[in-house]
């Protein structure tokens, strides 16, 4: 459960959730550390989360939310690392 400052101005900070084995296209399955990003300029309907293992980016989820007086814009992003090629490391 680490937490760190990415940024203070705009505040943006990152604390560990936990360990989990994603599965992955192309790859298989990999051991990665589930990170959440908050800060003030999120809405509080807001949840950014990423992965990271030992050989670096694995992926992202996000679900954002826009009101305006007329329409509420909910946006849903996500990433999954599709491929890598390491030298000197064996990956499925």
């Amino acid at each position: 459960h680490a937490r760190w400052v990415i940024r203070s101005e705009p505040l943006f900070e990152a604390e560990v959730l936990s360990w989990q084995r994603l599965n992955l296209p192309g790859i298989g399955s990999l051991q990665g550390c589930w990170i959440q990003y908050t800060s003030e300029v999120y809405g509080p309907q807001d949840a950014v989360y990423v992965w990271y293992g030992p050989d670096g980016y694995l992926g992202l989820s996000a679900r954002l939310e826009v009101v305006t007086p007329s329409h509420t814009w909910i946006l849903w992003y996500s990433e999954r690392l599709e491929g890598m090629d390491l030298v000197g490391r064996n990956h499925p």
